[in-house]
């Protein structure tokens, strides 16, 4: 069976609706900063970015969200090669683009924040909250060298983040819950013993 996927416009929505969460979940949580990490996305994606970033990236790229009283600040580095499908999105107040190597402008960025806390993407428990690959964790604790004592999980923002559906992510269960009844519906009339499922799956049937 194909796997399914969000039409981009749709997605782009659902990330909308999930970066107006952030300021009261990461201030429930006592995070005042949240920095997602990657690189050669289609390679290895993050599990979450689908619902923050909404898209792959080539280059070693930064995504802060940044906690100040009431308002998060959300910060794209990426690279050149990047930085035009990051400013079309328009879900990032500020797109940085470098380059020669994003370890300056990193560096210079999260300095001026000084967060107090800094959320990453790992766990030891929640793989959904595990993105941020090994080589990719130490090449940022190079980079941060001086802030790795803020270092901490993002597991608890992750989760509270994907439970909690948006107004587009409720209309979709509702219109795949409506779907999904009607093909019952319409299947089940045409079952014979022994069918395959291979079969079943590749049914051409008609809605009633």
């Amino acid at each position: 069976m194909n796997r399914s996927s969000t039409p981009h416009d749709i997605l782009l929505e659902i990330v909308r609706e999930k970066h107006q969460m952030l300021p009261q979940l990461m201030k429930g949580i006592g995070i005042d900063c949240w920095l997602v990490f990657m690189r050669e996305t289609a390679s290895a994606p993050d599990p979450i970015q689908g619902l923050v970033i909404g898209g792959d990236v080539v280059w070693d790229s930064a995504f802060i969200f940044s906690l100040n009283k009431d308002k998060v600040t959300k910060t794209a580095i990426v690279g050149d090669f990047d930085s035009d499908a990051e400013k079309i999105k328009g879900i990032w107040d500020e797109v940085i683009t470098y380059t020669e190597g994003i370890t300056d402008i990193l560096h210079q960025t999260m300095t001026e924040i000084n967060p107090n806390k800094i959320a990453l993407n790992y766990s030891e428990d929640d793989v959904m909250s595990d993105g941020l690959n090994h080589g990719q964790f130490v090449k940022l604790t190079k980079i941060l060298n001086s802030m790795v004592n803020k270092f901490t999980e993002a597991a608890p923002i992750i989760q509270k983040l994907r439970s909690r559906k948006t107004k587009t992510e409720l209309k979709l269960i509702r219109e795949s819950t409506e779907l999904a009844e009607e093909i019952i519906k319409t299947v089940s009339g045409e079952f014979k013993l022994g069918m395959t499922e291979i079969q079943i799956q590749n049914m051409k049937l008609k809605p009633r």
